[in-house]
């Protein structure tokens, strides 16, 4: 699987899993840099850093693979961000706590305004970004078990199932997905310790 990126101009950039180094590429004279990858089954988690005059600047968050080749950025407290070009009128996450606070993100047209509901229940409103996309908090926690959350708004009319359940305990590393039919559940360790999951639809 290949994943490509920017950084400055020559630096060296490192993906690490939370195994150990997955790949280290030099990025050539206009930042652009790829490196040949596992395909994962079904996702991988990648710490990003690039070195370059031996200074490390390690990347805000995660870099998520999934084996159909989607990418996504995961930063704590916040929604996963959809990597590449996204449809119009697409869901792409649900990122929850174990505390209930959630996020929802997607993209619709420009600057649209957004509303959310659960179960029928209304649950938030927001605005996407000039380019379409949008990562809007929920008004209220969202309670443990499966739950139904629409997205209404101009170019986006769509709907995912949640498994909010509390995420278990991660003791086989800091990173677990979970499969099911109707998404794929991640379970991941933020840099200050807490553990945040991310339903990626499907």
């Amino acid at each position: 699987m290949r994943i490509e990126g920017r950084a400055e101009p020559m630096a060296t950039v490192r993906l690490r899993t939370p195994t150990g180094t997955a790949a280290t590429v030099t990025a050539d004279g206009r930042g652009h840099w790829m490196a040949q990858l596992p395909r994962p089954e079904p996702a991988s988690l990648y710490g990003l850093s690039q070195t370059l005059n031996g200074q490390v600047v390690q990347a805000w968050g995660y870099v998520l693979v999934l084996n159909d080749g989607r990418g996504f950025s995961l930063r704590s407290g916040t929604g996963a961000r959809r990597l590449g070009e996204v449809p119009v009128g697409q869901l792409t996450a649900c990122d929850f706590d174990r505390a209930g606070g959630g996020v929802v993100s997607g993209r619709s047209q420009p600057q649209a305004t957004i509303s959310l509901r659960m179960d029928g229940r209304k649950i938030g409103e927001g605005r996407a970004d000039p380019d379409g996309t949008f990562s809007i908090p929920l008004s209220g926690p969202i309670s443990p078990g499966t739950h139904v959350i629409k997205v209404f708004g101009s170019g986006i009319d769509a709907e995912m199932t949640v498994n909010a359940t509390p995420a278990a305990p991660l003791t086989d590393g800091p990173f677990r997905s979970t499969a099911s039919g109707v998404g794929l559940r991640i379970d991941w360790m933020s840099p200050a310790g807490g553990v945040q999951s991310t339903w990626i639809a499907p």
